[in-house]
């Protein structure tokens, strides 16, 4: 680092580091000095860099909530640190100062990851905005990014790691409507391990967990990118496959079958079978409870038939 001050720890795990940290980057004494003097008045904890390689490798061992960087730098440029800086922690803002502000340059680092521009002596007051906002913005992403994990957490079966049966429930309801608009078709699959009762009873509960996480992960490689698979409860799957008719509907039923026994096939592990049961809209159902019936008394037809099989409402 500068002659200006050390690189200190890193914030504490908790949280409890309440001034906000931020680097300095700047090749010119001067203005490294004028940009300390500032924020050190302002409360900020800071920290200086007298070039682009400084400040890359001091970002690569600290998390700064903020990054005032040069843009024309010799050798590492301030472009160079932007996408640095994002790349070890996307959670840090970036603020440019420049004294050749182009349309260029600007639209560059903006691309690059910066969320504004100062001049390269800002007026104090004008720094301070400029920084709480960039503070705002960092703390409303994080926020963002948390209300988004935790809805999705939310949706999840904990064991599977697919959808749980809530949130399928919206799924299909939202599936529906698109196929009702767009009238296309839409299959749902019921999907139930044969005989798991025994897996549980011969081989303990948690062998039987870890039945139903490889069961999940095959159903998920089995499908495209925009079919819907989830936990329905116990040891029953569901599978929405939007854009596919009864044909379609069957054949990729058929394959979770074929696939399935083909893939515990002559391995240390117990053969799994799945009876799986297939219903369309709109040839069977229109509505979204009556489209599980039929699905639901589908499967079971599939398992009054031996299991491992298909049958079609």
């Amino acid at each position: 680092m500068s002659d200006d001050r050390p690189l200190g720890p890193p914030p504490d795990a908790d949280g409890t580091d309440a001034r906000p940290r931020i680097l300095v980057v700047d090749d010119e004494p001067a203005v490294r000095r004028f940009l300390k003097l500032i924020l050190d008045r302002l409360d900020f904890e800071v920290e200086t860099a007298a070039s682009g390689a400084e400040a890359i490798q001091a970002a690569q061992k600290t998390s700064y909530d903020i990054v005032l960087t040069d843009l024309i730098m010799p050798r590492v440029d301030g472009l160079e640190v932007i996408r640095a800086v994002k790349e070890c922690s996307p959670d840090t803002e970036v603020v440019i100062i420049t004294g050749y502000p182009s349309s260029e340059t600007i639209v560059a680092a903006t691309r690059a990851g910066a969320v504004d521009y100062l001049p390269k002596s800002p007026d104090p007051a004008h720094l301070e905005v400029m920084l709480r906002k960039a503070l705002e913005i960092r703390n409303l992403r994080r926020k963002a990014r948390e209300r988004d994990f935790y809805l999705r957490m939310a949706q999840m079966d904990g064991l599977t790691e697919l959808f749980n049966h809530s949130a399928f429930g919206g799924f299909l309801d939202r599936e529906l409507t698109r196929a009702r608009r767009c009238t296309r078709p839409l299959s749902l699959l019921f999907l139930d391990v044969d005989d798991f009762k025994d897996f549980n009873t011969r081989r303990g509960h948690l062998h039987g967990d870890r039945v139903l996480r490889q069961v999940a992960q095959h159903l998920k490689a089995q499908c495209r990118g925009y079919d819907i698979v989830a936990r329905y409860g116990g040891d029953e799957f569901a599978v929405l496959a939007p854009e596919t008719d009864v044909d379609g509907g069957k054949v990729l039923a058929e394959r979770f079958v074929r696939s399935t026994t083909e893939n515990r096939k002559g391995s240390s592990h117990d053969t799994v079978r799945l009876s799986v049961g297939v219903a369309c809209f709109p040839l069977h159902a229109e509505e979204p409870e009556e489209l599980v019936r039929r699905a639901d008394e589908a499967m079971y037809a599939a398992k009054r038939a031996g299991g491992g099989t298909v049958a079609i409402a």
